[in-house]
């Protein structure tokens, strides 16, 4: 009876605990609890601290867990499959995908996730090449992430404060809370054709006392002009917190004017901001007059959605969700819009990618529409949470953020250099110039077969003076080879390539052998065919009683046809030929053979022509 009391005493504290988010506590006390007892309500909420805290090798084991308890829900298989795909299991998570997709057939997150896998070759040899991914060395053994250029330097968020005398810790993780640092960049050795160089970091300290609060200051962007600041905090203004209605501290989005000097006047909180709900990740157009950003507010498809809101005569106005082809049920946070290509990038753990949350980018099309999503690939992506992208102003380099081995900390900031241009493969029909989706096109230079999506459409980087063959197969459709080179290109200068397909095209040749004495078909008359553009020749065939035969012609031929049997003349016929259509056709020969001797007494009068619409059949492809 008392320990029952006891056991009851502890799952209630651990439910405290969760409901105010203080994971590491709930963690602690749940692995007390299943230390002595096995209680499914502690397995299925000590694998959701574990997930809620990164941890993705116990979140493992315990979704495992949970997945097999009568109490688990088709969201605890999709975190299962997650976490394992986390841990560079992607088969076994593909078993668990499926079990919930066939339950939850509406979340579009399983039938991406359940793709995912795939795709991981396409994904890991794409870019290979094309990046350079170096670790910083102003990383901490916490967490840094939320790079952003600053004039001479870079803007970060970071843990690393652990002050001694006041000593502030984020429930979540157990952590310092996050604050804004800035850290001094110099070039000390230029790159070629335009690419970014060799970079050294200064020491970094914190960039605003004014800015930093007590509790999380994170993720900022900068007008073009650096005269106004926007960034990511708790709600917290004027030394008073708000809360929702359960007691969270939300995040908004705040903005300052600079008084130069790196003095920041009076903050203010956007007019979208709320009590009830996130919004965060901020990040502007390069003229400041479109505000993108991550919200988890009502009405949206799934966690956080990216959202865009425009100023006009000085003030913003209201939010406007992305979409559906970019938003998910899942997350899609950290957007970037990058002026050197005009692409927005952004993370997302709902689309196709190589697990966690994989970098992707977008491009607008106008009237508020987007392209499809392209990931990255590695090495920008992995199995870890890559994220938060910025590029430098030329667009060939930059920087995001990782909790991928081999790391400093848990989130760290890693530089990369782009050294390829962005090649855009458009595939249409050449009759139609429509887009052809679910094309496969070849790139032998890379190894690798990447598919067309709705717009026909699908985007590429190959290094400069390279060429590369684009062989492009689609059902319907005549294969089709062009070659792209990027010879004489800048770097970062897009390339377009167009790849026109033609419809299949399908020939034939129907006929049938007569004895021209008596008009009747021919039976055993050996038919060949011969062409004029080098491929092999048919196999001869022999009719049957109905005379007729059949052949599947090649395109871009001639071809002659010709009936031989002993006693008989042979019958020839010239000039059938495929070459120059480019529309399917059947072409209809009669032959007529003449005896050359009379076998006397028999009465071919007798026999009358066949109707049959069979053929003997020869397939010459």
């Amino acid at each position: 009876m008392q320990e029952a009391s006891a056991q009851a005493a502890k799952l209630k504290r651990a439910r405290m605990y969760m409901e105010a988010l203080d994971y590491v506590e709930a963690i602690k006390m749940y692995n007390l609890i299943l230390e002595d007892h096995d209680v499914a309500e502690a397995k299925i909420n000590l694998a959701e601290a574990y997930r809620k805290v990164n941890d993705t090798g116990n979140a493992e084991f315990w979704y495992g867990q949970v997945v097999r308890l009568p109490e688990a829900t088709p969201y605890h298989k999709l975190y299962y499959g997650m976490m394992l795909q986390r841990n560079g299991k992607c088969e076994l998570a593909r078993e668990w995908y499926q079990q919930f997709v066939e339950a939850v057939p509406d979340d579009l997150r399983g039938q991406y996730l359940l793709r995912a896998c795939d795709y991981e070759e396409e994904l890991m040899k794409k870019n290979a090449d094309i990046y350079e991914v170096e670790h910083c060395d102003f990383n901490s053994d916490l967490d840094d992430f939320g790079p952003a250029i600053y004039k001479d330097g870079l803007v970060f968020a970071s843990e690393r404060d652990r002050n001694p005398v006041v000593r502030r810790e984020h429930m979540w993780t157990g952590n310092p809370f996050l604050e804004l640092y800035y850290v001094p960049v110099k070039e000390m050795e230029p790159g070629e054709n335009g690419a970014c160089g060799i970079f050294m970091y200064g020491r970094p300290d914190k960039f605003s006392n004014t800015l930093n609060s007590k509790f999380h200051d994170a993720t900022v962007a900068f007008t073009r002009d650096y005269s106004e600041i926007y960034f990511t905090r708790n709600n917290l203004i004027n030394g008073k917190v708000g809360t929702d209605d359960e007691g969270i501290i939300r995040l908004k989005i705040f903005y300052a004017k600079s008084l130069g000097e790196g003095q920041w006047g009076e903050m203010q909180s956007l007019p979208f901001n709320s009590d009830e709900y996130s919004v965060a990740h901020p990040t502007l157009s390069p003229d400041g007059n479109k505000l993108y950003f991550a919200s988890d507010m009502p009405g949206g498809f799934g966690g956080m959605d990216l959202y865009v809101s425009e100023r006009e005569a000085g003030r913003w106005g209201p939010p406007m969700n992305l979409g559906p082809d970019i938003n998910t049920e899942g997350h899609e946070v950290f957007p970037f819009f990058n002026p050197a290509d005009g692409r927005l990038y952004f993370a997302s753990d709902g689309h196709i990618g190589l697990g966690g949350l994989d970098i992707f980018y977008v491009e607008d099309k106008g009237n508020g529409t987007w392209s499809e999503p392209v990931n990255l690939g590695y090495p920008i992506n992995t199995n870890a949470d890559d994220f938060s992208i910025t590029f430098t102003e030329n667009g060939t380099c930059g920087y995001f953020a990782s909790d991928r081995a081999g790391g400093a900390g848990r989130d760290d900031i890693y530089f990369f250099r782009k050294v390829a241009t962005p090649v855009e493969v458009f595939v249409y029909d050449a009759k139609t110039q429509q887009a052809i989706e679910g094309a496969e096109v070849y790139l032998d230079c890379k190894d690798v077969t990447l598919t067309t999506g709705y717009t026909g459409k699908f985007s590429v980087d190959l290094k400069l003076d390279e060429c590369c063959n684009f062989l492009a197969k689609a059902e319907g459709y005549e294969p089709a080879n062009v070659q792209g080179c990027t010879h004489n290109i800048a770097l970062g200068q897009k390339v377009v390539l167009e790849i026109p397909m033609m419809p299949a095209t399908d020939f034939e040749l129907m006929g049938t052998v007569y004895d021209d004495a008596t008009g009747l078909p021919m039976e055993g008359a050996v038919v060949t065919l011969e062409n004029d553009c080098g491929q092999p020749a048919a196999e001869p065939l022999v009719t049957d009683v109905d005379g007729r035969f059949y052949f599947k012609l090649e395109k871009d031929c001639c071809y002659k046809v010709k009936a031989v049997k002993d006693k008989y003349l042979a019958a020839v016929e010239e000039g059938i030929c495929t070459r120059g259509r480019d529309e399917s056709e059947t072409f209809k020969v009669v032959l007529h053979m003449q005896p050359t001797v009379l076998v006397p007494g028999d009465d071919l009068t007798q026999r009358s022509p066949q109707n049959e619409t069979e053929y003997t059949y020869r397939d010459l492809t």
